[in-house]
């Protein structure tokens, strides 16, 4: 899936970055602080709830303009879509 979304984000203009678990992912949010981020709620070191809450932190830190999130999930679970 991840591949499938970066080629057609890529066919479109857009600039991909890859982060292989969300404190990488933080890391690189800190590093280029793109307009999107496209994240799974499940990854290993960091879920994507706690990767996004720390990305609103340093957000609201350094009074950035906040990043559009889409949190991508395998999972149907109702307490997941809530």
């Amino acid at each position: 899936n991840r591949l499938l979304l970066a080629a057609y984000l890529k066919d479109h203009g857009l600039k991909v970055h890859f982060a292989a678990n969300g404190a990488e992912g933080l890391q690189l949010y800190k590093k280029i602080h793109p307009h999107v981020v496209i994240t799974d709620i499940q990854m290993p070191e960091m879920d994507g709830f706690r990767l996004t809450s720390l990305m609103r932190a340093y957000e609201a830190e350094y009074a950035l303009t906040p990043a559009l999130i889409f949190a991508l999930s395998a999972d149907a679970l109702p307490e997941h879509k809530e």
